[in-house]
């Protein structure tokens, strides 16, 4: 049986930015009766919305509001401060925000099982592609693509391009043209793709596997959050233009990015993993680390593994178990300005194979077991 505590009561509208009125929408009362349980059993319903807003509260059931916000073309569910113990994952579409009143109060359970997921879905990855810089047509090896297809976004180097059209099994055309590598034989996928998805002011923690999981999708927002006590605190995969502020600690692995273009971490801790790094980097490219800390970790603070232009700026990665930072290959352009790295238990900076044009400026490194190696 699912649980769910209220920390306080308090006057919506006085905690919410917009003024709420009581649902009156017969769809919408439906939506939310306590015959739709998806996660919170058949408390009563209290829910409120102004047709583009709906706030959550004890009882209430979290996913039919998502649900009733992604119909009527997007909008905000705002949850009301309380513990809720999820018996389903949670799945956040395209354009919906899902807000806390408060981070600390407003707090996510995932109960071992379970998850926040912010993922579109792929649609087609058979064969490889090649296409010319500055051209629309791909051209497919092995391919049997057809006009299902249009509409979906293929991911060539690094980023997603709109198919508009589907002119044979082997090939199709882009809505612009590509403006990335010259490619041949390469790895893609195509995908329908989570658009502009959003967390906020929230706790999540308490999975065995990954707390918060965002893949194919297009300019999440992940905007004050804590992040605590799971196997991966946030997962991310085939995500371009993330925005991400948070403090993640004590997960197996606090964050991982794997195809991850254009991102803007800011302001965020990822601390005292308890099994990996702090920090993974996988194919991530053209982004940016500001003002964050990755300390205190299990092994290394942060991996780097075939990542390109890649910028850290004011932050610490130190007291971790191996290494401050690890490059572990296939990496380039990497920069370092007025970073701190000190205490490792082993390097500094280690460099295992094939890092080429990493340079670091204004920084300290100081009192780790080997420095740079």
């Amino acid at each position: 049986m699912t649980t769910v505590t209220r920390d306080i009561d308090t006057n919506i509208n006085d905690i919410l930015p917009v003024p709420l009125y009581q649902v009156g929408n017969p769809l919408i009362d439906d939506m939310l009766t306590p015959t739709n349980s998806l996660l919170f059993g058949s408390l009563d319903r209290t829910s409120m919305s102004n047709g583009k807003n709906a706030t959550v509260g004890n009882g209430e059931n979290i996913q039919v509001a998502i649900d009733t916000m992604f119909k009527s073309g997007g909008g905000t569910v705002y949850i009301l401060p309380g513990t809720y113990v999820l018996q389903k994952d949670i799945n956040v579409p395209s354009g919906v925000f899902l807000e806390g009143v408060n981070r600390d109060n407003t707090i996510i359970d995932c109960n071992l099982a379970y998850k926040i997921n912010m993922s579109g879905e792929v649609t087609y990855l058979t064969g490889t592609v090649s296409i010319t810089n500055g051209t629309t047509t791909v051209t497919g090896s092995g391919t049997a693509w057809t006009s299902n297809l249009v509409g979906n976004e293929i991911f060539l180097d690094g980023y997603y391009y709109p198919i508009v059209s589907v002119t044979s099994t082997t090939e199709l055309e882009l809505s612009y043209s590509y403006d990335g590598t010259t490619l041949s034989g390469a790895d893609y996928l195509i995908a329908s793709l989570v658009r502009n998805p959003k967390l906020r002011n929230l706790t999540v923690h308490n999975a065995t596997g990954t707390a918060i999981q965002i893949h194919y999708v297009f300019e999440p927002i992940i905007d004050d959050l804590q992040v605590y006590g799971s196997g991966i605190g946030i997962d991310f995969s085939y995500v371009v233009f993330a925005r991400y502020l948070s403090a993640n600690y004590e997960n197996g692995i606090n964050t991982s990015m794997s195809h991850v273009a254009g991102f803007k971490i800011d302001w965020s801790s990822f601390d005292y993993s308890f099994v990996g790094a702090g920090l993974v980097l996988d194919n991530c490219q053209d982004s940016t680390i500001f003002d964050s800390g990755i300390v205190h970790n299990f092994t290394n603070g942060i991996e780097f593994t075939d990542c390109k232009n890649v910028k850290i700026l004011s932050s610490s990665m130190s007291n971790n178990g191996t290494n401050g930072v690890h490059f572990i290959s296939g990496n380039s352009d990497i920069q370092f300005i007025a970073v701190s790295i000190k205490e490792n238990l082993s390097d500094g900076i280690r460099l295992t194979d094939s890092t080429d044009r990493t340079s670091l400026s204004t920084s300290s490194i100081v009192d780790n077991g080997g420095s740079v190696s």
